[in-house]
């Protein structure tokens, strides 16, 4: 295992830096190739002043990057602070790095549709380059970083709209009551329960999610346990067998669902096996539930507003088993 000094890391930043510098010159300058004749000497500054502003505005992956340049090439070096509604968006701190690129290019070409200004592309022209540079740079990683390059999709609009969770087939469910003096185990009362999300489209907030859900369920190898059922609206999608994501990650593995099939999966949620099968009930006792953890995914890229991207929650299973313990 090689430890490195706090010198050796800074060099090694610096020379990263200074390629990743290099890549997205490079990558813009065949994106829009008449660019760099026309700024001349001042072509490295160009790229250095946009590195820079970009990581202020949180845009740390080099295709984020260089989507800001791409918006400066059309609009102007620092467009945003003489545009509002540009600014609004790069300093959103409820935006992630890819909203705010996907955001800030969708209204640029909307505007490129409707009212161009002399000397800037047309509509399609800017479209083209954009694949262009996700083409290149989507792999690309976070700028100046020596961590594993990690990719980003910012090709179409993509993230999650709606969310349900229900509880159902809840019959097996038991409790006791008294008749005349004798205890007997009856059907509970089939009260529906449910939580739903629905985003909306011009809010200036994220929708909250709960934290946690608990349930009641029956341990594995049980011939009944609590079924959810979980349906997930995504109007815009990347792919359709990629988004959404629907993940259960609990002790005995990972489910995993992308999709069409993960608009409206059930799953069966457990609770925690006995430690000891011969062990007696206690009254008053406490018992610990079985965690897991349900995710709901998407590229998080929506043309307006601020986007979902991910729902998490915790689900808390406590073991519904009742014991008679005198009569």
């Amino acid at each position: 295992m090689w430890l490195l000094s706090a010198e050796q890391a800074a060099r090694l930043v610096a020379l990263q830096r200074s390629r990743d510098l290099q890549r997205l010159g490079a990558a813009l300058d065949s994106t829009f190739p008449e660019l760099r004749g026309r700024l001349g000497a001042r072509w490295n500054d160009f790229i250095e002043h946009g590195a820079r502003r970009a990581t202020a505005y949180g845009l740390d992956h080099l295709l984020c990057v260089a989507r800001l340049l791409a918006a400066w090439v059309v609009c102007g070096a620092d467009f945003e602070a003489r545009q509002a509604w540009a600014a609004a968006i790069l300093t959103d701190a409820q935006r992630s790095e890819g909203a705010k690129a996907f955001q800030l290019c969708v209204r640029i070409l909307e505007q490129l549709r409707t009212a161009a200004q002399s000397g800037q592309p047309t509509a399609a022209d800017f479209e083209l380059a954009l694949r262009r540079l996700d083409e290149g740079l989507s792999g690309a990683g976070a700028f100046a970083s020596l961590l594993p390059r990690e990719r980003i999709r910012l090709g179409v609009a993509c993230d999650v709209d709606a969310v349900e969770l229900r509880l159902v087939d809840a019959s097996w469910r038991q409790h006791y009551t008294a008749h005349g003096g004798t205890w007997r185990r009856e059907p509970s009362a089939g009260a529906a329960a449910s939580i739903t999300l629905v985003h909306d489209p011009v809010a200036a907030t994220a929708p909250l999610w709960p934290r946690q859900v608990t349930l009641l369920s029956l341990a594995p190898g049980a011939e009944r346990a609590a079924r959810l059922r979980v349906r997930v609206k995504a109007e815009h999608r990347c792919d359709a067998a990629l988004h959404p994501l629907l993940q259960c990650l609990e002790p005995a593995g990972e489910r995993a669902l992308r999709g069409d099939v993960a608009a409206d999966a059930t799953l069966a949620v457990h609770a925690p096996p006995a430690t000891d099968p011969g062990a007696q009930p206690h009254v008053g006792e406490e018992d610990a539930p079985q965690f897991s953890v349900l995710n709901v995914a998407s590229c998080g890229l929506r043309e307006r507003g601020v986007p979902i991207g991910s729902l998490s929650t915790l689900l808390a299973a406590y073991d519904a088993t009742q014991h008679l313990v005198a009569s």
